[in-house]
């Protein structure tokens, strides 16, 4: 078995209730869902500073809050492989912030992103679509089939 490590993400209540109940919500741990979003921020930001030096700048200050929740605070648990952790304090070095607050921001981007509503499919109503298809006219023009010979 591979060499596991583990990270302090300090956070506030509240945060830590919403990543418990988004892992409960998916039937995840809440490492396998924290590991699972930073895995892809990290891929991306990975993706987007091999692009070229200019993007380094706009890379350090992108989404960058400083701003800490008020009330209790609290510790969560990050559990992962030590290449995992590597990869994650890597790009909070690259960002000039904590891992804490590299992690936390994933997060609430990642939530900002599953919060969209989702985009409605073409055709909303799947009776008209079966119509259409039997009748042979996507356009009206020729009505349903009878048999009493109408």
């Amino acid at each position: 078995m591979s060499d596991r490590a583990a990270l302090l993400i300090s956070c506030s209540c509240e945060e830590a209730r919403i990543i418990r109940e988004r892992a409960k919500l998916q039937h995840r741990g809440i490492s396998s869902y924290m590991l699972d979003i930073l895995t892809r921020a990290v891929r991306f930001e990975g993706r987007l500073l091999a692009k070229g030096d200019g993007v380094y700048s706009l890379f350090r200050n992108i989404c960058r809050t400083r701003d800490r929740p008020l009330g209790p605070r609290t510790t969560m648990l990050l559990r992962c492989s030590v290449e995992e952790s590597e990869r994650i304090r890597w790009a909070a070095k690259m960002r000039e912030t904590t891992i804490s607050e590299y992690v936390l921001g994933c997060l609430r981007r990642w939530r900002l992103v599953e919060d969209q509503p989702r985009p409605k499919p073409i055709l909303a109503n799947q009776s008209d679509l079966t119509e259409q298809l039997l009748c042979g006219d996507p356009f009206g023009a020729i009505g349903p089939f009878s048999t009493d010979g109408n």
